[in-house]
């Protein structure tokens, strides 16, 4: 439900401010909210909305390879880990997930 919410533009704002807000709180918060959101859904939908959705995936990737906080990046990481998990072969994210991974 979250990740359908104003169809995608909470995710996206969210992306956002994990890209670019200074505060290190903050963007462990946002992160951990997406690992949280993923590790803890109990619907394929939710999975693949997030996959889906045009900055997510490329915005947990950029946050792991370049964020200065190892939580920060800790917390994107373990959130690609889990997406990976429940991403397959002929969802329609899969390719979008190999080519952030």
């Amino acid at each position: 439900r979250i990740a359908r919410f104003g169809n995608g533009k909470l995710l996206h704002d969210l992306i956002n401010v994990l890209a670019n807000d200074q505060v290190e709180e903050i963007r462990i918060n946002i992160v951990e909210g997406f690992f949280n959101l993923v590790r803890n859904s109990t619907e394929q939908e939710t999975i693949e909305l997030i996959g889906r959705h045009r900055y997510v995936l490329k915005g947990l990737t950029s946050t792991v390879l370049t964020d200065y906080s190892a939580d920060v990046r800790a917390y994107a990481a373990r959130t690609l880990e889990w997406l990976a998990a429940d991403i397959h072969y002929g969802s329609k994210c899969h390719a979008k997930l190999l080519n952030a991974l």
